[in-house]
């Protein structure tokens, strides 16, 4: 839990929402008050790697953006977890239920140290009556999220599991890390809930691929050898 001095440290990202360069997209169409208003009515929050952002069922009384670090947002089923996204700094999240039931329906957790600023739902949403382009943003935001979500679904239902691993390969590869040498401080559980699979099968899969030379893989670090066997094994399913 939270202690009170570790609501009110501030980290070396937060300045104010004018100069901060980790602030999502979605707030450069505030207009000069709304934007001074954001500066006045959020908070930064510092966590450790491991420590829960928000949880699945609990109240949404905020939106987020992420300053630093890297965190895993999932879904939290009976016998899996299941990663839809891992997050990184300027990604912004709202619970979908902020306009339907007030409760978060996925569990957001911070994989390093991370920091994020938290803005009143309330005052979220006056923005939102206020600002027309602040809402047709937000919009596009959250239809993206849709449509990549819908791809989520189709991978795990209709792609095999090589197919899986690969493709979570790549997403790391091209998203998150934008690099092909990756030093990665996801855990191998981690791999195998972004993949909808067990941690044994995750684990067989990528020695195969480190065997067939298309990954080197040690410890947490991982270079992609051969990107192109990658993509046809995702293509293929």
């Amino acid at each position: 839990m939270k202690t009170e001095d570790s609501f009110f440290r501030k980290s070396d990202y937060c300045k104010n929402c004018f100069d901060c360069d980790h602030r999502s997209e979605l707030f450069n169409v505030l207009t000069e008050e709304q934007m001074y208003r954001l500066n006045n009515n959020r908070y930064e929050v510092i966590y450790n790697a491991g420590e829960t952002i928000h949880k699945q069922g609990s109240s949404a009384t905020h939106v987020i953006t992420l300053t630093s670090g890297l965190a895993k947002l999932y879904l939290e089923g009976k016998h899996r977890d299941i990663i839809l996204e891992i997050l990184k700094p300027t990604d912004f999240f709202a619970a979908p239920g902020i306009f339907v039931d007030n409760r978060h329906h996925y569990t957001i957790k911070a994989i390093t140290p991370t920091t994020a600023c938290f803005l009143d739902v309330e005052h979220f949403r006056e923005m939102i009556n206020k600002n027309p382009y602040f809402a047709q943003k937000y919009i596009e935001m959250m239809n993206e999220k849709t449509i990549n979500s819908f791809g989520k679904i189709l991978e795990l239902t209709q792609k095999q599991m090589p197919g899986r691993v690969a493709g979570a390969i790549l997403y790391l590869s091209n998203t998150i890390y934008e690099s092909k040498n990756m030093d990665m401080e996801l855990s191998r559980q981690d791999i195998a809930d972004l993949c909808g699979l067990s941690k044994e099968s995750t684990i067989r899969i990528l020695k195969d691929f480190k065997d067939a030379e298309y990954i080197s893989l040690e410890g947490k670090h991982l270079t992609i050898k051969d990107h192109e066997s990658l993509q046809q094994i995702y293509n293929n399913g």
